[in-house]
């Protein structure tokens, strides 16, 4: 049923609340971008730009929103490592080593993680359905949608070939998952290899598939692997954009630790 623009307003207002800003990343905000619920998010990067790196670190800027992250394409003891790491300040490879000599001090970052924002689904080659089967799931146990979701990545559904049409039809199903839960969805992508600037984020048309139109916001992202990380806002539906990733901005990122360093600057 059509309804007038005011109360179309009114309900988007209520529904698209405005998750709070996250000081580290007011460069960002330079460009008008803001994460919002009932959004579609993508990060897209080269392979080891740190796209889950950054998203793991994200959520808990957000300590009261409870996210669930569909963990498709790294194993479970390097994602909680890097969960822990976001939580203490110590260094990934130090967690691992506890867990891999089962040490009793490891109980410590279970300790931290207990009471921590965000849940992960280890599902391999999963498809739509069961991404609508762990939402059910999440709603079941908490008697409301999550607040944020992360699907990582696009090409481990098992739908998504490489290919145009089959990835786009994802995304307009996760768009429409955003929309109807009101949850913010991050969907994690490739870009296209090919460059020897790791320093530079890939350009809109690098993302593989060249699947840009539909996500609400595109972030490219990369690292120079000296402690730079780059992100810049390739396609923005809600302001403006930096189609050739040529004004990146920068934040100092320890991927050991999983801690940004300093704040960012454009």
């Amino acid at each position: 049923m059509p309804v007038s623009a005011a109360r179309a307003l009114r309900r988007s207002v209520a529904h698209g609340r405005e998750l709070p800003p996250v000081p580290a990343l007011s460069g960002l905000a330079g460009w008008g971008v803001s994460f919002r619920k009932g959004q579609l998010v993508m990060v897209t990067g080269r392979p080891k730009a740190g796209k889950s790196n950054f998203v793991q670190w994200l959520l808990p800027q957000w300590p009261e929103e409870r996210c669930l992250y569909n963990c498709w394409d790294m194993p479970a003891m390097t994602a909680i490592s890097r969960q822990a790491a976001v939580v203490t300040g110590h260094r990934v490879q130090d967690i691992l080593r506890m867990f891999d000599r089962d040490d009793p001090e490891a109980g410590f970052y279970e300790e931290e993680l207990d009471g921590s924002n965000v849940e992960f689904c280890f599902d391999t080659n999963p498809a739509l359905p069961d991404l609508g089967d762990e939402v059910s799931a999440w709603v079941e146990k908490y008697d409301a949608y999550p607040d944020v979701m992360v699907c990582d990545n696009l090409l481990n559904l098992d739908e998504a070939s490489e290919d145009h049409h089959a990835q786009k039809f994802i995304l307009r199903q996760l768009q429409k998952l955003a929309r109807d839960t009101q949850s913010l969805i991050f969907v994690l992508h490739h870009a296209t290899e090919g460059t020897k600037d790791t320093s530079r984020p890939p350009a809109a048309r690098e993302t593989d598939g060249k699947v840009n139109q539909v996500p609400d916001l595109v972030l490219s992202v990369a690292n120079d692997g000296n402690g730079g990380f780059f992100l810049s806002p390739v396609a923005h539906r809600n302001g403006p954009s930096d189609p050739n990733a040529d004004n990146p901005v920068r934040i100092g990122f320890d991927f050991g630790s999983m801690q940004v360093t300093n704040n960012a600057w454009r």
